[in-house]
């Protein structure tokens, strides 16, 4: 395990993410958008992971391999969790992520996380080249009415979030 994937593994523990919710397709999907956010500002957590975005929203090929490694060797993950802590910055803006998608039973929402990280993705890197944030927000909530039907209705409530954690 290299330093990059011990830090995420603290990450993804205090986000309540653990191995196990890595062999579920809605587990990584969770990984994939929490540590999306945080990456992106006011946050700025970079993990190196790169983002494209698909069917799903931001997706990181790079982020699910490190998920995958973490999910093989949970007796690595114990001993990071034993011999590291994370600074209390990081523990802050994990707090402001879990403070805005977690649920009533302290999972993270992740067709809110898919819904927001899509939402943030379109207005800051595919419609970013239009200087009315505005436009980018227009823009934005077509493409996911077209694409993501089932979604676009609570489009209001991700952008009320991210507006929220400053992100828009």
């Amino acid at each position: 395990m290299d330093t990059r994937d011990e830090v995420l593994a603290m990450f993804l523990d205090a986000l309540g993410i653990v191995a196990t919710d890595l062999s579920s397709f809605d587990g990584r999907k969770r990984m994939q958008k929490a540590i999306y956010l945080l990456q992106q500002g006011p946050f700025k957590r970079d993990f190196g992971f790169r983002y494209n975005l698909y069917i799903k929203g931001p997706y990181s090929p790079a982020l699910a391999n490190a998920g995958y490694t973490l999910l093989q060797n949970p007796g690595q993950w114990e001993q990071v969790r034993q011999h590291m802590t994370l600074k209390d910055d990081c523990k802050r803006d994990i707090e402001k992520v879990r403070a805005e998608f977690a649920q009533p039973s302290g999972s993270l929402d992740h067709e809110m996380l898919e819904l927001a990280a899509t939402a943030h993705f379109l207005m800051h890197d595919t419609f970013g080249y239009l200087s009315d944030p505005r436009q980018r927000e227009d823009k934005a909530r077509q493409w996911l009415e077209t694409n993501k039907p089932a979604l676009s209705a609570e489009f209001d409530q991700a952008l009320s979030r991210l507006r929220h954690l400053e992100m828009v």
